[in-house]
């Protein structure tokens, strides 16, 4: 049945029958409840029909964010990664550099080194020299 078998309904009257006042006032009454309950369920499945098509634009936005999500967490990680072999080469760099520095620190210390040296035994032999010449110059 629906509301069109409730509005055309028609009851035969009998001898003894129903008061047909009250009988259409529960009918109207009946209508209208119906036609309320109608309305509320129209209303009810266009809000399904709008939450349905909300949900699936969440979905879409959700895999859509996951997506983002997932593609800026692989350009951090390929970020990352360049940023360690960039420092890894400076590093290498660094200890190259610092290796050539302290080197040229060291063949610089043996050179003064060295210079020193010879410089102390040129001192030395001048000395050896003056001293003998002073002790000969006692013995004569």
């Amino acid at each position: 049945m629906n509301l069109t078998d409730f509005e055309n309904i028609r009851f035969n009257k009998g001898l003894r029958g129903y008061d047909v006042q009250e009988v259409n006032y529960f009918i109207n009454e009946l209508l209208k409840l119906c036609h309320k309950l109608e309305a509320e369920n129209k209303t009810l499945k266009e809000k399904v029909a709008t939450y349905e098509q909300q949900e699936q634009f969440i979905r879409a936005a959700l895999v859509t964010a996951e997506q983002t999500a997932e593609s800026i967490k692989m350009n951090a990680k390929d970020i990352a990664k360049d940023i360690q072999t960039e420092a890894e080469k400076n590093a290498l760099k660094l200890i190259k550099k610092t290796e050539n520095e302290t080197k040229a620190y060291r063949d610089n210390i043996y050179k003064c080194f060295y210079s020193y040296e010879r410089e102390l035994r040129l001192i030395v032999d001048h000395f050896y020299t003056l001293a003998r010449k002073h002790m000969q110059q006692l013995a004569d």
